[in-house]
């Protein structure tokens, strides 16, 4: 196909020619076939057969999968500007944009044979996940058209936070300050679990971060906030800063992540009076466009819901152009806040 040999819409042999052909198995055939197609090269069209896509193709219609009714809940607010942003951008790119929430309420393993039947009559050209629960990813990823994933998930086409870069600025304004022992307060795991990507180690991210800038760190100032349904981060987040401000020593700085814990901490920070930033230095997790505001001066740490949808949209479009993908890390950036300052637009 890429040399010409294979004209665009030339019409490919079936399944079982091939196979006789290359002398392998169908399955096999149809494992390379369905690549191809989420690679953008073929167009594969039911009961009509596979055909080379023709290259003067264009996007004009995208899905955007949410595995839940993300407006019911108030504390979905980043998946909520996520999916505003990716609408919009994809509006600006002259494609059409199509929300489909799972109908189930919740993130299943079982395939949505709806979706799965209008990913086959290319009802839409490309697909976006915004799936931090990594379960649907396993039938989403098999759907015969390209698909980017807002997830940890250890797969090629995903857009995910670079927690190494967000730790390695977050020291930087802490050494910068004079901080000489830092906390950590947060709702990722310590520890990758077995659905994560094998290079995200959250924790090991923290240590590498602060012992290279010469930083104490203790276990006893790490806290893992564990909770079920998001609306429980902000009060799990007062809770955890409460215990690790009661300790006989206490970090002279404190790095929380995500901004749902990081509103609980605020409110911490200011039942105990604690006077910042002479007793504590504090560098927060926030996404821009939802905003966070604190009374005392804090160092947020950025992410740009915008820069997050145009990796997911240019990683569906690269696929759908037949180039090669690779994972997405999309940056944190450090911003001085506090003092009453809202977000930055």
């Amino acid at each position: 196909i890429r040399s010409g040999h294979l004209m665009p819409g030339a019409r490919l042999p079936s399944t079982q020619a091939l196979a006789a052909q290359w002398q392998i198995q169908q399955t096999t055939v149809q494992y390379a076939l369905a690549h191809l197609t989420r690679e953008g090269l073929l167009d594969r069209r039911p009961r009509l057969g596979t055909y080379v896509r023709r290259t003067d193709a264009t996007i004009t219609r995208a899905a955007i999968y949410l595995p839940e009714d993300i407006w019911a809940d108030p504390a979905r607010s980043f998946l909520q500007s996520v999916c505003g942003a990716i609408t919009e951008a994809l509006k600006e790119r002259g494609i059409m944009g199509h929300v489909v929430v799972n109908p189930s309420g919740g993130e299943r393993e079982e395939p949505w044979d709806d979706l799965i039947k209008e990913a086959e009559r290319r009802k839409f050209q490309v697909l976006i996940g915004l799936v931090f629960n990594n379960n649907p990813i396993k039938w989403l990823n098999k759907l015969p058209l390209p698909t980017a994933f807002l997830t940890e998930a250890s797969i090629p086409n995903r857009v995910v936070s670079d927690y190494l870069q967000f730790f390695s600025e977050s020291m930087n304004v802490l050494h910068a300050q004079g901080c000489r022992s830092v906390g950590l307060i947060t709702s990722v795991p310590l520890t990758p679990t077995r659905q994560s990507a094998p290079d995200i180690a959250f924790y090991n991210y923290f240590k590498k971060a602060a012992e290279t800038r010469g930083i104490e760190w203790r276990k006893e100032w790490l806290t893992e906030c564990e909770f079920t349904r998001a609306h429980q981060a902000e009060e799990k987040g007062y809770e955890a800063f409460r215990r690790l401000w009661k300790r006989k020593r206490r970090p002279e700085g404190l790095i929380v992540f995500p901004d749902m814990v990081a509103r609980g901490v605020l409110i911490g920070v200011m039942s105990l009076h604690v006077d910042v930033p002479r007793e504590l230095k504090l560098v927060l997790h926030r996404n821009r466009e939802v905003g966070l505001v604190s009374s005392v001066p804090v160092t947020f740490m950025d992410v740009c819901v915008n820069e997050v949808a145009k990796d997911l949209i240019d990683m569906v479009e690269r696929q759908f152009a037949g180039k090669p993908i690779e994972p997405v890390l999309f940056k944190f950036h450090p911003t001085p806040g506090g003092g009453g300052q809202t977000r930055d637009r």
